[in-house]
């Protein structure tokens, strides 16, 4: 997280590595901020950061990630999402890393983020997401101006242990025209509910007893968007060829994020 890398540090066995396309899928918005857009971004809103100088934040955050603690390590991302909670702060981050990963050769990118965790200073969770969709707008339309072609799309996910899966699924649902171009699960899985348990479904229960529905097809950049006003969108097939969902056992393992 530095915000000035090392002249040669993409040339390997003399080959520019950003001149290669790549594809950047499941990547972390508020896991990728630049040091100094967090010292900036962090000033008016009167947070104490660890330290106020972008080489030593940037080694601050070196340090807690590879710290071998997940204790540690999740602290990191206490500062990060603390300075995204307003809109500008959401907007500039979104735009610089569009920036970050054209940068690095990419051309589609997959941002996974959890809305929820940005309304501490009132955004409302659709402001949140148009938000981080501004900003991947405005980096994209910088990049093509470099010359470089890149798309980039929101994974709005729900955290599990806060149970709005159905909420923020419908979240994605009603940007799936803007942005969202998939809906994920995030959290602890430790007894939660299996996510197929709570997921969401436009089928009436009459409609799924009489037959399943079918799974909305993709089209264009979005797998969201229908491609037949006949087929009936849904996300999960088996949770809606259903009128009832069980409810399963919950998972021993535990997931960071």
């Amino acid at each position: 997280m530095s915000d000035a890398a090392p002249a040669d540090h993409h040339i390997v066995d003399g080959v520019d590595l950003r001149v290669l396309p790549k594809v950047s899928l499941h990547d972390h918005l508020d896991g990728g901020l630049r040091p100094r857009t967090i010292i900036e971004l962090a000033e008016p809103l009167g947070l104490e950061l660890p330290a106020t100088d972008a080489d030593a934040l940037a080694a601050w955050f070196a340090e807690k990630s590879d710290s071998g603690s997940l204790v540690e390590y999740l602290k990191t991302f206490d500062v990060t999402t603390a300075v995204m909670q307003t809109r500008e702060g959401l907007t500039r981050v979104a735009r610089e890393f569009v920036e970050d990963l054209a940068e690095d050769g990419v051309v589609w990118g997959e941002v996974r983020w959890a809305p929820e965790q940005h309304l501490s200073r009132g955004l409302s969770l659709d402001e949140a997401v148009e938000a981080v969709q501004e900003g991947l707008t405005q980096g994209m339309e910088l990049a093509a101006e470099a010359g470089h072609g890149i798309r980039v799309g929101q994974l709005v996910s729900a955290m599990r242990h806060t149970d709005r899966g159905l909420e923020i699924a419908e979240l994605a649902l009603r940007h799936r025209d803007n942005g969202a171009v998939g809906f994920d699960i995030a959290g602890p899985e430790a007894g939660f509910l299996r996510a197929a348990s709570r997921t969401p479904s436009t089928c009436s229960p009459a409609s799924a007893s009489r037959r399943p529905c079918t799974p909305a097809r993709p089209t264009g950049s979005s797998p969201f968007a229908a491609r037949s006003s006949t087929a009936t969108p849904c996300v999960s097939a088996t949770a809606c060829a259903s009128p009832k969902t069980s409810r399963s056992n919950p998972k021993t393992t535990r997931q960071a994020t």
